[in-house]
């Protein structure tokens, strides 16, 4: 049943309010109901700002489209579907009774089927896809489908990844891993070489104003071992989907696909250089291996991207 009054999420923040959550245990397969989203200039601004992009935004500087949003804007909106809960795991101090890790962002994946409008309703359909067991670590599997006036413009979907009791794993299936990125061929040119630097600044205003939790306590951190907070992966992900809007603009933008992995983690202040190159061509799409690395050349994320001629 459609709801007839569904909830508007925010569309670059957290839920103002909400439950702190186990991304395993407290996930289960199944419809996450129906919610709205209306992505105003204001988003756009803010969503470019962290991203180090252009504004006003358009896909690269060739692009016919005006008033859109960038395609990895619907960050936000796939959290805020989980609603009530708003953050995974234990925030600095508090101790998590299950004695599991609050675990991280795994893979995130999405599909481009037309612009994103600025200060339109965007009806969104959420639904918990999958949730199994690999290599002794349970992951749960989430994301929303975008509609404009019934025409689907995006596809948006993240694997969490936990540490989980033996006892409760075995509740679940084993999945393989998704398919190895592509290798790129010997005369393959490599493209995108966009710098950015992985600023506490960014991490904090990707949290939104008064967040205090991993990615923001950088005392936490240091008393911790680390050199700072650890950087979202939704930072690299928005940065490669950057990369292949301002390479090849609107035919990306309306056609492409994203999916990337996350396998380095990523410290405040590292500087992330995204990267790309052609693999080849498969029943009119072209396929991309992309990745980022930071200053001392290591892998942080790796995926394919692909678009339509």
């Amino acid at each position: 049943m459609v709801n007839a009054n569904p909830m508007v999420l925010p569309g670059t923040y957290k839920l103002k309010e909400g439950d702190n959550a186990n991304a395993f245990y407290d996930i289960h397969p199944g419809s996450l109901g129906e919610y709205q989203v209306i992505f105003t200039h204001d988003d756009v601004k803010r969503w470019t700002t962290i991203y180090e992009d252009v504004f006003p935004w358009k896909p690269n500087s060739s692009s016919q489209l005006e008033n859109v949003a960038p395609p990895s804007i619907f960050y936000y909106p796939s959290m805020n579907i989980l609603q009530p809960i708003r953050y995974f795991g234990e925030k600095p101090g508090e101790k998590n009774p299950r004695e599991t890790g609050p675990g991280g962002l795994a893979r995130m994946w999405m599909e481009l089927h037309g612009p994103i409008p600025v200060d339109t309703v965007i009806d969104l359909h959420a639904q918990v896809t999958d949730k199994y067991q690999r290599r002794g670590i349970g992951y749960t599997e989430w994301g929303l489908d975008a509609y404009v006036e019934g025409k689907l413009i995006h596809r948006h979907r993240k694997a969490w990844a936990t540490t989980v009791n033996a006892d409760e794993l075995a509740k679940w299936p084993e999945r393989s891993s998704s398919p190895r990125p592509p290798e790129l061929s010997d005369d393959s040119e490599v493209f995108g070489l966009i710098e950015y630097n992985t600023s506490q600044e960014h991490l904090n205003d990707l949290e939104g104003p008064g967040e205090i939790n991993n990615h923001t306590d950088v005392q936490a951190a240091l008393d911790n071992g680390d050199p700072g907070p650890r950087a979202q992966g939704a930072l690299a992900f928005g940065l490669l989907a950057r990369m292949m809007c301002e390479q090849f603009g609107d035919s990306y933008y309306n056609t492409g696909t994203l999916d990337i992995k996350f396998v380095n983690t990523v410290f405040a202040g590292d500087i992330q250089t995204a990267k790309g190159g052609f693999v080849h061509k498969e029943n009119e799409k072209n396929i991309y291996r992309v990745w980022s690395e930071n200053q001392s050349s290591a892998l942080t994320a790796i995926g394919t991207a692909t678009f339509e001629e």
